[in-house]
Order: structure tokens, then sequence, then C-alpha cells
């Protein structure tokens, strides 16, 4: 996979809830307990279906980075912007 398709591979992942990440993930990691990060299971995910590996500081930093390039792409600035 490319950069860009994995950093929005990244970036929806994030977006989705702890609830349901848990829901897509079914490896043998045991996530149930309480102060579990979704990066923690992003990463799991990532290495689990898409042999990507991850740490959970580098997903963080890669879902924030995407984000902001999306809202610059679609939100214009200024009125010569646009």
């Amino acid at each position: 996979e490319s950069d860009n398709e994995k950093n929005r591979l990244v970036y929806e992942l994030n977006k989705l809830s702890k609830r349901d990440l848990l829901k897509k993930y079914k490896g043998s990691k045991d996530f149930t307990f309480t102060g579990i990060y979704k990066e923690s299971i992003i990463s799991a995910i990532l290495e689990e279906e898409h042999n990507i590996k991850m740490s959970p500081d580098a997903i963080k930093k890669t879902a924030t980075r995407f984000s902001k390039k999306i809202k610059t792409q679609i939100i214009p600035k200024d009125i010569g912007d646009i």
C-alpha cells in the first residue's frame, strides 16, 4: 500500500469508536480491561489484517496529520482561497 492509502486507513480506523474497533478486532490480544487506548487496538488491527506494524504513537500522529491535511483541503481560509 502507498503511504497515502495507509494514512487514510489509519484515519478511518481512528474515527471509529473504541467499541466498534473491538468488534472489528478478531485477534488473540485481550483489550477488555480498562485503560486501553484505541490507538493500541488500531495497531493490533493493522498488524492482523494488513500486516502493517505501527506503534500507537505513530498511529496518533498519522491520524492527526491526515485530518489536518483533509481540513486544509476542504475549508478555505480566506475569500481569496476560493
